[in-house]
Order: C-alpha cells, then structure tokens, then sequence
C-alpha cells in the first residue's frame, strides 16, 4: 500500500511538473509610445505632430518585437473617416501579409487571429495612398501583451521615387478602369518586391499623378499643372498638405542615406504635356536637375533611373543620366522590359509587379560595390583632387574595391609600389597568383614588371597573350627578354601606352596613380 502511495505521489509530482512545462503565464496587455524610438523602430517616412505619428507615404510604418499572443495599433486620428484607408501586417517575416482596412480612430488589431505565444515580429505599414481622396493617419500607441522593443535595420537601404508605379495604383484588379483604396497595395507594387528580393529597408517616396516637370491632366485642361511636382515632394516628411497644413522638410542630416535612390517618373509628364506640345525638352532639363540634386544630397548614394519602354521621354531620361555623369558619376539606367500595364486603368497588376521588381533587384545587385556605397572613399581623401589626371581612376579602383586606402584620409598617389604590394592588389582584385623575374618581393615595380604580371592576370583568365604586332619602340633594346611579348601585348590591348609616341620607358618606377589607372583599364579593355 504505502508502495503503491509513493507511485502515485511521482506520478502526480511528474504531470504537475509537465504542466508547469506546457504553460506560460499571460502578461497583462499594456500601452507603449510610438512617438519616440524606444519600443518601435520606424519605416519610412513619417512625421509626428501633435495627432501622433503619421503613417502616410506608401510603405511607411513601424516594426517591433514582443514575446506574446496579441498586439494592437490605435489610430489616433484621420481625415477623411468615410474613406478606407488600407494597412499591411506581416508577422515574423511573413512575404504573406495580412490588409485590413481603417475607417476612423481606436483600436485595431495586428494579427487576424492570437499567435501563438512566443517571440514575434510584427510589421506595420501604410498599403492605400494617402492623397486629397483618402486622407491621412495618424498613430500614438501600440498595445501587447509583452514588452515591445524596436527591430534592428536591415544593413541595405533603398529610396524609391515615383509616381502611381511605385505607390502601387490599381496593383491588385486586373484591367480595372481606376485606382481605389481596395485595389492599391503598396506592399505589392515593385519596390515592394524589391525590397525583399534584396532584403532591404526602404522609403517609398512616390504619389499618382506627380511628375518631374508637369503633373498628370486631362488633355483638354487649358493650364498644365506644376504645382508640387514630385522634386519638390521628395523634400518633405509627409506626403498630404491637410487643410493649410504644410508638413515639415524632411531631415536629410539626421537621417541614413540610401544605398541606392530610384528614380521612376516622366509618365505623368508625358500625358499631361503631349496635347499642348510642351515635349521632352523639358522634361530632360528637370530630370538632369534633379539628378543633379540627388548627387549633392546623396554623394555617396547609387541612382538608378527608371524608365518603361515608352510613354515616359526614355530618350530624355537616358540623355539626362548622360549629361550627370552616367556610371562615372554613380547613375544609373535600366528600362524595365517586364513592364505590362494588365492592372486598374494601364497599370501593372502585382504579378507584374513581382516581375519588375525582380528585374530591379537583380539590376541593382550587378552595380559593383553597391552596398559598400558610391564614391565612399574619395570625399575623405586629402592628397586626390577631382583636376588630378589620375582623379578618375582611384575613383574606380576605390569604387570597385580593387585597391584600398594608405591611411583613412590618403591614397599616397604618388608613391611607388613595390612588388609586393602588386601582388596582393592582383591576388585580391583579380584572384590571380603572379611570379616576378626574382624572388625579392620588396622591390619597386618598373613599367615592364607590371606588364609583365598583368599578361599573367590575363592567361589566368583563359585569354590568348600572344601579340599579334611588334610595335616598333624606339627604346625596344631596353625591354628585358623575358617582358617582351608582355609589353607588346599590353599595349595591343592598350591597357599601357608608349611615352612620347614610341617610348615605352620600361624601367620606370610606378606608382600607386599608375596602378591605378593600368588595372581600370585591365578590367575595360582585356576581355
């Protein structure tokens, strides 16, 4: 008897302690700020006044964290009440996210049903564009039932600029005739797919209608309309002016800069500007303008233009990307061939969506260096000014990550290499192990040494070395026996030049401004 007690006093003792094991205790839920950053983290663009935190550009929000079951938004106030105005949720990650729509103010719930309880992440953003016609929201608190806390960014940071195309007008209706709230979904235009096809923040900074020149108007409008067209827009901090309200200029100082700004508008311009003649002229005096104000804001910024096929001045977009620099100066082009308008009223429909925002993604991912930032190491540097002949070179070299700096502010141009400094720069830029004439890698570098180990770089890519002229070098009884096919070869490729027409020099030192601009044009021109 007193066994069979014992028995049952452990058995007891174990399903009391796989009880306490299956069970957790339920937090109280509680109210937390998101005017501030100590339990949210924000998303985009937003702007806090005195109703709250607004949720208005397409894509901004704000993502935290919780251990918990249930998390709520209030929405403190909104114009328009009558409208809907549509959010995305996505939990934990969740490509699939959850929409529901927001008419007035109070409490809404982040999630269509309790989660279960453990960590979770919940994302919350604006899907509807904000405009004259379906007004503005404004957010104070969450509410959960543990503690939240703000998520860390992501390491890649992308703007998107735009008009309709990037907000997502029409995006979920196949052929519609218009754009509403209930068929406009941010979260589905292509930047959105982008974003997450490259696993990056972004803000969307994109109205319907707006262009870079002219806004959208019916054709038989006497006036085109020029007012807030999307350059000035991109200043700001919120997309609506409500009443007489103006919203604050953005902060660019207290702000991250993008690794890549895109830059999709001139459709508007082109609907609006054909019927009075007005023609890409202009639009490619303000493109070139605004790309202009992009670089000097975001010197270190990637800008990719954007264009479809046509009905946009593509023609004038790729000239005004000439005219800024093009690659040289970190900008950018690509016309999204997957562009189909099969959404609401010419539009892409989200599955066409995915497809661009893939392409752009992919686009984007092939910019060499592109998250290391444009340009990053030039601005620092105290011994390269941009009327230095060897300017552009270290530009691309740093660029492209082929060479590093001497110190964080100096790239010693001027100094000389020695060969063992040419042979890491070749080993970590181009994968390839060289050999000298001698074993002595503390030498300085001649002229034909770096010939010599640059035909070697090629071989090492499959290339076929052999020259197929003799240039008739004056000084050709200088060259050392084993360079000889290297210099020629080299120069066939006219990866290094002659001095004074026929000299080549072959025993001159060079320098770090040489190497420079010998591997740029290595990597253009021996291919």
């Amino acid at each position: 008897m007193k066994k069979s007690s014992k028995v049952l006093s452990v058995a007891l003792a174990l399903c009391m302690m796989l009880s306490l094991m299956s069970f957790h205790v339920v937090a109280a839920e509680a109210e937390y700020s998101v005017l501030n950053d100590a339990y949210v983290r924000v998303i985009g663009r937003t702007e806090v006044i005195t109703e709250g935190r607004s949720i208005n550009w397409s894509q901004a929000g704000i993502e935290f964290k919780f251990t918990g079951t249930t998390a709520y938004v209030n929405v403190s106030s909104v114009t328009d009440a009558e409208t809907n105005k549509y959010f995305n949720v996505s939990v934990d990650g969740n490509p699939e996210c959850y929409r529901f729509k927001v008419n007035g103010t109070g409490w809404y719930s982040l999630v269509e049903a309790p989660l279960t309880y453990g960590e979770h992440t919940i994302r919350f953003t604006r899907s509807s564009e904000a405009n004259a016609s379906t007004g503005t929201v404004y957010i104070d608190k969450i509410k959960t039932d543990g503690e939240p806390s703000p998520t860390p960014e992501k390491e890649r940071f992308i703007e998107f600029i735009g008009d309709s195309y990037t907000a997502g007008y029409g995006n979920l209706e196949k052929g519609g005739s218009k754009k509403t709230p209930e068929n406009t979904d941010a979260w589905r235009a292509y930047a959105g797919y982008t974003m997450r096809k490259l696993n990056a923040d972004g803000n969307i900074v994109a109205i319907s209608g707006r262009g870079i020149a002219m806004n959208y108007i019916n054709p038989d409008v006497a006036n085109p309309s020029t007012k807030w067209l999307m350059p000035e827009r991109w200043l700001y901090a919120d997309v609506y002016n409500r009443n007489s309200y103006i919203p604050s200029e953005w902060n660019f100082d207290a702000q991250r800069d993008p690794h890549v700004v895109t830059v999709f508008l001139g459709t508007n311009d082109h609907n609006g500007t054909n019927p009075r003649g007005t023609g890409g002229e202009l639009v490619k005096k303000k493109y070139t303008e605004f790309l202009k104000q992009l670089r000097e804001e975001y010197p270190h910024t990637y800008i990719v233009a954007i264009s479809k096929p046509s009905g946009c001045f593509p023609e004038e977009v790729t000239q005004a990307v000439k005219d800024c620099g093009g690659e040289e100066n970190g900008i950018y082009r690509i016309i999204l061939t997957t562009f189909v308008g099969d959404g609401a009223d010419g539009h892409p429909y989200y599955t066409t969506a995915e497809k661009m925002g893939l392409e752009l993604a992919d686009f984007i991912e092939k910019i060499p260096n592109v998250w290391k930032g444009y340009n990053l190491n030039m601005g620092s540097l105290s011994d390269v000014k941009n009327t230095d002949w060897y300017y552009n070179a270290v530009k691309y070299v740093l660029d492209g990550g082929l060479m590093k700096n001497t110190t964080d502010t100096t790239f010693a141009p001027l100094s000389e290499v020695t060969r063992n400094e040419v042979s890491d720069t070749l080993k970590s830029a181009f994968g390839c192990d060289v050999n000298f004439s001698d074993s002595d890698l503390s030498k300085t570098v001649t002229k034909e040494e770096l010939a010599y180990v640059l035909t070697q770089c090629a071989k090492a890519k499959g290339m076929d070395t052999t020259p197929l002229k003799k240039y008739p070098f004056k000084d050709k009884d200088e060259f050392s026996d084993w360079a000889v096919d290297s210099i020629y070869y080299m120069r066939e490729k006219l990866v290094m030049f002659d001095f004074g027409g026929l000299t080549f020099e072959p025993k001159t030192v060079i320098t770090r401004a040489d190497l420079a601009s010998n591997i740029r044009r290595f990597v253009e021109r021996v291919k």
